[in-house]
């Protein structure tokens, strides 16, 4: 949640973060033992080596006004969007 309120913030200056935490609920639909993690490797073998893990194919729901919901879709949610991570749809 602190990233994709913070990249909201970066779009709208005068955001009002304690307003839009107050706003926002999740609730994880699919069972724990269902989901799937991943450890990713980035910049394997180097000295700027980070392993990432990553979860995947998992179901929830999420209320928070309508600015918020639009930015998860088109950015994704998570720290790691640039590297394919976070991605989101309706479903």
């Amino acid at each position: 949640m602190y990233n994709w309120i913070e990249k909201y913030k970066a779009i709208n200056n005068n955001a009002d973060t304690a307003a839009l935490k107050n706003n926002i609920t999740f609730e994880l639909i699919t069972p724990n033992e269902e989901i799937k993690s991943r450890l990713i490797t980035i910049k394997a073998f180097t000295p700027q080596q980070t392993k990432v893990r990553g979860f995947k194919n998992f179901r929830l729901k999420v209320k928070a006004p309508k600015p918020l919901l639009e930015l998860a879709l088109n950015a994704g949610m998570g720290l790691y969007n640039a590297m394919g991570f976070g991605c989101v749809e309706v479903g």
